[in-house]
């Protein structure tokens, strides 16, 4: 519970139809801390009233989609007010012709992409948990799936930006149109600054035609070695996938359904290709070739309804272990990717020195390693070992030139572990434009970077 009252701006601007009050926010609870109030603007104008009174009376804001990454953050100094978004979900312009479409934040992706799609259009994001992810959430966290590989993240494809900020003041930057930017280019400082600058209100993207052909290659090994000298020769053909990912057993028991007669397959590595036919058809054959002098084992070809349901409970992936396990811990290491193999064989062997049950799997064309603690009872032998395991795999990433984030754990970690890692040099200046954006520190308080 917050330790303030509720201001009286946010009772007088948003009445009961349109928000919570206490006992009915634990839906929107921040690390088990939830807030005095729930508020659902209608409009943007309300979010700049709101943040403006706010500022005045000194409470805090925590800017909020779909929730789905909220566990993303150091625990909150204080959590006055959530404001939702879910309201802002439209599309507020659609020009098929020149590749670009404007949406509101709370706009989740899938319904953004079955719009996009009644004409022939896609936005290339692919975070987890499509369904529910909020378009602005996707920018504030920066957060991005296997297919960045080949289409990039939100920076690569965001042309313009509305944000509130909150001296109520609403500013836009970029446009509608590729490299309009004359000057300091400001629609890239807001995307993963998790909402500590501003509530972003609508986004401009570039999107893609819809590929004609999709397919995925399932490509089994029975060690980590063998993959590896796999994907070393697809990385010498030049032949750059959609998406390119490499899951260990433990991470194959829940995205595929296995016959207990075939080899056990320790990895595979699961390459996404989009494009015409006869271009997918030549890249495929090409890594079939490659595949056959690395592996024994039969690879697969995925297609159709099979490739779109294998991607969508490799989506899923995250939120099914987080069900299953109470005190499950997702850690995020970002590495060169020719460093993917050291990263994961010490991740093996840290993971079995501190006797935790882990599985992993890889961005590997991107340098992404997720590493998920399956954690039920959080005792205190439990909790030791997984701080000593995080501190353990973090070193090893920043040795591996890279860091280690993490992207959900419990309380009592986030006590212990700070979620970020190591300092940057560029903090002073990031808690610099934190306080000329927002001087007083109502938003979002203490969960970013160096306690920003």
């Amino acid at each position: 519970m917050s330790d303030i009252k509720i201001p009286n701006s946010l009772s007088k601007i948003f009445d009961e139809d349109n928000s919570l009050r206490p006992p009915n926010v634990s839906e929107y609870s921040i690390d088990g801390r939830d807030p005095s109030i729930v508020v659902f603007p209608e409009n943007e104008d309300e979010i700049s009233m709101m943040l403006k009174h706010s500022q005045s009376d000194g409470g805090t804001i925590v800017p909020w989609g779909a929730g789905t990454l909220m566990g993303l953050g150091n625990l909150p100094k204080r959590i006055d007010a959530v404001v939702s978004t879910r309201n802002l979900n439209q599309i507020l312009n659609h020009d098929p012709e020149d590749l670009t479409v404007t949406v509101q934040s709370g706009m989740t992706l899938d319904d953004l992409q079955y719009n996009l799609a009644k004409k022939g259009q896609f936005l290339p994001l692919d975070p987890p948990r499509t369904k529910e992810t909020t378009i602005g959430g996707i920018v504030a966290t920066n957060s991005s799936g296997p297919r960045r590989i080949s289409y990039g993240t939100s920076r690569d494809i965001l042309l313009g930006i509305r944000v509130a900020h909150p001296s109520g003041d609403i500013t836009k930057g970029g446009g509608r149109v590729v490299k309009n930017v004359a000057g300091y280019d400001m629609t890239k400082l807001y995307i993963g600054s998790l909402g500590t600058l501003g509530i972003i209100l609508e986004m401009c993207f570039k999107v893609l035609p819809l590929p004609e052909f999709k397919s995925t290659l399932l490509i089994p090994f029975s060690s980590l070695s063998c993959a590896m000298r796999f994907i070393n020769e697809l990385m010498k053909s030049r032949i750059i996938p959609s998406a390119f990912e490499l899951i260990d057993s433990k991470a194959v028991q829940y995205v595929m359904k296995e016959d207990p007669k075939e080899p056990k397959k320790d990895f595979l590595v699961v390459l996404s290709f989009e494009g015409n036919f006869e271009e997918v058809d030549y890249k495929i054959k090409k890594i079939c070739e490659i595949s056959s002098e690395n592996s024994s084992l039969v690879t697969q070809n995925l297609i159709d309804n099979d490739h779109e349901d294998f991607w969508k409970t490799f989506e899923e992936l995250p939120h099914r272990i987080n069900i299953s396990y109470n005190n499950s811990i997702l850690c995020r290491s970002s590495i060169l990717p020719n460093k993917v193999s050291d990263m994961l064989e010490a991740t093996e062997l840290i993971t079995s020195k501190y006797q935790l049950n882990s599985l992993t799997y890889s961005h590997v064309g991107s340098g992404v390693v997720y590493t998920h603690f399956l954690i039920n009872v959080l005792g205190m032998s439990e909790l030791k070992n997984a701080v000593n395991c995080i501190n353990e795999l973090r070193t090893t990433a920043i040795l591996n030139q890279g860091n280690l984030v993490l992207e959900r754990a419990p309380v009592r970690v986030k006590e212990k572990v700070d979620v970020w890692g190591k300092i940057l040099r560029e903090t002073s200046l990031m808690k610099a434009l934190k306080h000329k954006f927002d001087p007083k520190g109502i938003l979002n308080p203490g969960r970013y970077v160096a306690g920003i």
